[in-house]
């Protein structure tokens, strides 16, 4: 690689260095607070499952593979929706106790 190129890749990494810096949440304006994550709605997780059953026996009757796949992975999602021992780690790595 030529310095030049060295330099560029410099600036750019610095850039995403930038980037990926942790930002402040935002703060909420409307007068009902948060609202709740996706997965810890019920009500999603059973319309996905829904969804997923529809799919897959959709997929199965015109004997299409990509309404089988697309039923299948909606299910796992559900299956995701469904587990409440999931908790998003947006990341990081699990460290045990320190």
């Amino acid at each position: 690689m030529s310095p030049d190129d060295n330099c560029q890749l410099c600036d750019l990494a610095e850039r995403f260095r930038h980037d990926a810096a942790p930002r402040p949440r935002a703060r909420t304006t409307g007068s009902c607070g948060a609202r709740r994550p996706l997965v810890d709605r019920p009500g999603t997780a059973w319309l996905v499952l829904a969804a997923a059953i529809g799919g897959l026996a959709t997929g199965i009757a015109l004997a299409h593979g990509l309404l089988i796949a697309g039923g299948l992975m909606l299910a796992g999602l559900s299956g995701e929706y469904f587990d409440p021992g999931t908790a998003p780690t947006h990341g990081r790595a699990d460290r045990g106790a320190e």
